[in-house]
């Protein structure tokens, strides 16, 4: 018997609110090695609150971060969420971090432009 599966990652956003949900998508099958003996599938989006407090027009991007490297304590990097004020000069980087140790750590920089 053996088991594959894949997983894969999502962020969706509220753009008038900036509130955002980090969803996750899980298919599993089971085989031998004749016939396909079980298929599995789960998911949930569970949120993470608002990247801004005041509601506007946002706009939204979000990347894998990069792969861990051998100087990494954590677990498989994270994900990336750009997300920009199309009303205003703003601009707001996050990073939801895998800490590997119970709750990703979420954290955010607001951009500076130069000029």
């Amino acid at each position: 018997m053996q088991t594959i599966g894949c997983r894969s990652y999502a962020y969706v956003m509220n753009t008038a609110t900036s509130e955002f949900y980090r969803c996750e998508v899980v298919v599993e099958i089971t085989r031998d090695s004749r016939e396909l003996k079980n298929t599995s599938s789960s998911g949930r989006c569970v949120s993470r609150g608002r990247m801004f407090s005041t509601d506007s027009t946002y706009a939204f991007d979000a990347t894998e971060t990069e792969p861990p490297n051998t100087n990494a304590f954590f677990g498989a990097g994270g994900m990336a969420i750009w997300v920009s004020d199309t009303t205003a000069r703003k601009v707001r980087g996050c990073i939801d971090l895998a800490t590997g140790i119970g709750d990703n750590v979420l954290q955010c920089v607001d951009m500076q432009f130069d000029h």
